[in-house]
């Protein structure tokens, strides 16, 4: 078809292969100054509908995956918590160990526990020997190594500290988790001292070599 124009010059018919391009041209200019219109937003998405459509698909899986592996991070969903703790082997000069029994697990184990925030290992070592054992240390206690428990489902950093010099207090146990505190001959462990435990005697005591595991 051909174009035919009015007095005022503006054209009346236009071919449609000259009207495309000419939407098209509208469009892009449109675009470039950010003033689409609802219809001129269909016609583009009809003029580029694969690649404008990967493109947001694209976007949208990759925030998904962004924001679920946030949740993860922040719930521990789908990974093994980390932890940090401290255990205190308590010797005397008798040759004996302190170890305790708790009331929610089985066996025998060195006093210990979990480090609070804004507290070293040494001092969470010394408070939790106090709080379990009604023991207090005198002067620090030696950092023997740092371990890692994979136990219960979780990434336990474990600090040992040797305690050989400690003074008995008065107080309270902890009576709902500590079911009893008591010296025992390094020779003649309790039944039930876990294998954790006993390696760590044979590292400090025996002098074998230390491992990396709990």
């Amino acid at each position: 078809m051909s174009a035919v124009s009015n007095r005022r010059g503006a054209t009346s018919i236009i071919g449609m292969p000259s009207l495309l391009c000419a939407i098209q041209k509208k469009l892009s200019g449109v675009q470039s100054r950010g003033r689409q219109t609802s219809g001129k937003l269909l016609l583009h998405f009809h003029r580029f509908p694969q690649s404008l459509m990967s493109r947001l698909i694209s976007q949208s899986v990759g925030m998904a995956t962004r924001v679920v592996s946030r949740v993860r991070r922040l719930t521990r969903v789908g990974r093994w918590p980390l932890t940090l703790g401290v255990r205190a082997v308590v010797l005397d000069d008798e040759g004996q160990v302190m170890l305790v029994r708790h009331t929610y697990a089985p066996g025998w184990h060195f006093p210990g526990g979990g480090v609070d925030q804004r507290e070293t290992l040494s001092q969470a070592a010394a408070r939790e020997l106090r709080e379990e054992a009604l023991l207090a240390v005198r002067g620090e206690p030696t950092f023997f190594g740092m371990y890692l428990s994979l136990t219960d489902n979780k990434s336990d950093h474990i600090g040992v500290f040797v305690v050989r010099h400690f003074e008995q207090v008065t107080g309270r146990m902890r009576t709902l988790e500590i079911a009893e505190a008591r010296f025992f001959p390094v020779t003649a462990l309790p039944k039930g001292t876990t294998g954790g435990t006993r390696r760590r005697l044979e590292e400090i005591l025996g002098g074998v070599p230390r491992s990396a595991a709990w």
